[in-house]
């Protein structure tokens, strides 16, 4: 799929992963628009603004809150002591936020439009593997609900009918500013460059990509 003068939408177009996936599609040709706020993307009403009467050729949704140097305040709270602003906030960007784009954005995709969204390998966390100080529950629950989001979005009759393709990459820890002079650290990060090379290749792929995407774990 050649990328020249087709026209993307990315949700999360500003943050680290989304910002560096809308550059390279723009480095590939492609007219790239920009949905920058998070707590907008939730709002029917600045989405269907945001999109106007445009066509799409592709999308990306890749909305999330990873201020530089936030990893450690991200991890601080166990669900018992979570408010829960934090949790209903979690929900918001991964699930109606999405929800939203998808209700929004369908009617101006493209036919075989192709629509990426960014998730999580936080899901893929088992009692045996998840680090005890890593207190993720609100956004590991928020990305499991968006992970079954995405299996009914493709079983969608409008989706089948236009034969859009939605992608789903889940990313293991991506090497941003998150995580940058924290105390604590994924053992493994996925080098950001990696996490968007596999976007551009799931964007140009001709059948739905559904992929976990890790680092190798350090050598010994």
């Amino acid at each position: 799929m050649e990328f020249k003068e087709k026209a993307y939408v990315v949700f999360g177009g500003t943050g680290s992963i989304g910002g560096a996936i809308a550059k390279q599609l723009e480095s590939l040709g492609a007219r790239v628009s920009k949905g920058s706020r998070v707590n907008d993307v939730v709002k029917e009403s600045y989405v269907r603004a945001f999109l106007g009467d445009k066509r799409f050729d592709g999308a990306v949704y890749a909305v999330g809150r990873c201020p530089p140097k936030g990893f450690d305040d991200a991890i601080q709270n166990p669900l018992s002591a979570l408010p829960i602003e934090l949790f209903a906030r979690e929900l918001e960007m991964h699930m109606k936020g999405l929800f939203v784009v998808f209700q929004e954005l369908l009617p101006r995709l493209n036919l075989c439009a192709p629509f990426l969204v960014v998730s999580s390998a936080i899901t893929r966390l088992t009692d045996e593997t998840c680090p005890p100080w890593l207190y993720s529950g609100h956004y590991a629950s928020a990305k499991a609900g968006q992970d079954e989001l995405v299996r009914w979005m493709r079983r969608d009759s409008i989706v089948r009918n236009k034969k859009i393709l939605i992608h789903r990459l889940a990313f293991g820890a991506v090497a941003t500013a998150f995580y940058e002079e924290c105390i604590r650290r994924p053992p493994a990060m996925l080098p950001l460059e990696e996490a968007v090379r596999e976007a551009i290749e799931a964007l140009k792929s001709s059948v739905v990509v559904d992929n976990v995407v890790v680092a190798s774990p350090p050598r010994n």
